[in-house]
């Protein structure tokens, strides 16, 4: 039985991991709305740029420094979301 090497590939392709694909979809997310249209947020993600040293996509992805650098580019006043703290923090003089 002839095989064409379809399995093997996807095997050895490298998987995003949950913290990646969050970064992937929320930058694509943010490009589009901020481009406009699919396409021209495609070329924007997509192209090599000397000062990220790599394609937009592949930094945003690779870390939350690297996400924050691409969406300060897409939208200027881009800030993250501050986390939401479920209970208030101690005192730091109470006692446990």
């Amino acid at each position: 039985m002839r095989h064409n090497g379809w399995f093997e590939r996807r095997l050895r392709t490298p998987k995003l991991r949950s913290a990646s694909i969050d970064r992937q979809s929320r930058i694509v997310k943010m490009a589009i709305e901020h481009f406009g249209n699919g396409p021209a947020a495609m070329a924007f993600l997509n192209t090599a740029d000397a000062q990220f040293g790599g394609t937009p996509l592949a930094v945003a992805v690779r870390s939350d420094v690297g996400f924050r650098k691409v969406a300060r580019r897409i939208a200027p006043s881009y800030e993250p979301a501050k986390p939401v703290l479920r209970y208030p923090p101690r005192h730091p003089t109470a006692t446990a």
